[in-house]
């Protein structure tokens, strides 16, 4: 299964987000998950007020064979706590994707 959140690099005021909260929470993902990916993302929407808001995100993929959902809420807590959020979004879907190390490959030919 591929997990996918994604985390704004603006507070909602405008602040950037500290490199040292990316830097904690990739720590984070590496010791429950043993490794992550990451992209940036913009994105836009309007606000209840009327006014339109773009922003900038780093969106992390995990790869697991099942994600705990006490996990993901912690995940969820710590993202919109750290990073001022009323709301944090993730994607859980299916993944075919196969890690296959040069030697695995070469010894099976």
């Amino acid at each position: 299964m591929e997990l996918s959140i994604t985390v704004p690099k603006f507070f909602n005021d405008g602040r950037p987000v500290p490199e040292s909260y990316f830097k904690e929470f990739e720590n984070f993902l590496e010791d429950e998950f043993k490794g992550w990916s990451k992209s940036i993302v913009s994105g836009g929407w309007v606000s209840d007020e009327g006014e339109r808001i773009r922003d900038e995100s780093v969106k992390y993929s995990i790869y697991a064979e099942d994600f705990d959902p006490r996990l993901l809420d912690a995940i969820a807590d710590v993202v919109g706590t750290f990073w001022e959020q009323r709301s944090v979004m993730y994607d859980i879907k299916p993944s075919e994707g196969h890690f296959v190390s040069p030697e695995t490959e070469s010894s099976n030919t």
